[in-house]
C-alpha cells in the first residue's frame, strides 16, 4: 500500500515506485493520497486508511513528510499492529539540499 502526499514531487516518486513494482511482480494493493499540506487535523484520514487496509496488506510505503509518518505509525501502534512484527512501514522523504 502506498500512502503519498498529494504534491508533484511525492507523486513522481510514487509513480516511479509503481513502475518498479510492476517490473518486479510486486502488487501494490492500493494508493492513498494525503493533502500536500498535511496537518494533524487529518488524523482520521490516516486511521481510516489503516482500518481499510490492514487485513489485505503487510507492507506500507509512506511517501510523505515526517509528520504524516509519525501519525501513521502511531495509529498502527495504537491498533496493536506493530506488536508481533507482522507489518512494516517504509518511509521515503525527499531530502532538500541547500546550495548557496
Amino acid at each position: 500500500m502506498l500512502l503519498v502526499a498529494n504534491n508533484t514531487s511525492d507523486k513522481s516518486v510514487a509513480e516511479a515506485l509503481s513502475e518498479l513494482a510492476i517490473e518486479n511482480d510486486i502488487e501494490i494493493v492500493q494508493t492513498f493520497y494525503l493533502p500536500a499540506d498535511y496537518l494533524t487535523k487529518h488524523n482520521t484520514t490516516l486511521r481510516d486508511i489503516i482500518l481499510q487496509t490492514y487485513m489485505r496488506t503487510r507492507v506500507y510505503v509512506v511517501v510523505a513528510d515526517t509528520y504524516a509518518l509519525v501519525d501513521f505509525v502511531r495509529f498502527m501502534h495504537e491498533k496493536g499492529l506493530l506488536d508481533r512484527g507482522e507489518y512494516i512501514v517504509i518511509s521515503l522523504e525527499e531530502e532538500e539540499f541547500y546550495d548557496p
